[in-house]
C-alpha cells in the first residue's frame, strides 16, 4: 500500500499543476481509505500492480494518449471493484 500511495503521490507531484496535484491528493487519501477497507475482499492485486507499471511505463515514455487511456481505465476498474464489495 505504501509504494501504491507512493507513486500515485509522485504521479500528482509531477504533472506541473499545483491545483491539479492538490485535488487528486485529497481525491487518492479517501480512495485509499476505501481500498484499505475493501482490498482484503478483492481479487488481483497483482494485476492492479502489472497494471500500475504499464502506467508509468507510458508516462515516463512521453506516451501521453497510452498514459491516459490507462489512467482513466484504472479509474475505472476501481470504481467497478469497490461497488462490488461494498
Amino acid at each position: 500500500m505504501q509504494v501504491d500511495v507512493g507513486v500515485h503521490r509522485a504521479i500528482y507531484r509531477a504533472c506541473g499543476n499545483v491545483y491539479l496535484a492538490e485535488t487528486s491528493l485529497r481525491l487518492d487519501n479517501l480512495s485509499t481509505r476505501i481500498w484499505c477497507v475493501a482490498m482484503h475482499r478483492l481479487p488481483g492485486l497483482t494485476s492492479h500492480v502489472t497494471e500500475s507499471r504499464e502506467m508509468l511505463d507510458a508516462m515516463l515514455t512521453g506516451d501521453d494518449d497510452r498514459a491516459a487511456e490507462l489512467v482513466a481505465r484504472d479509474v475505472a476498474e476501481f470504481e467497478s471493484s469497490i461497488r462490488t464489495v461494498l
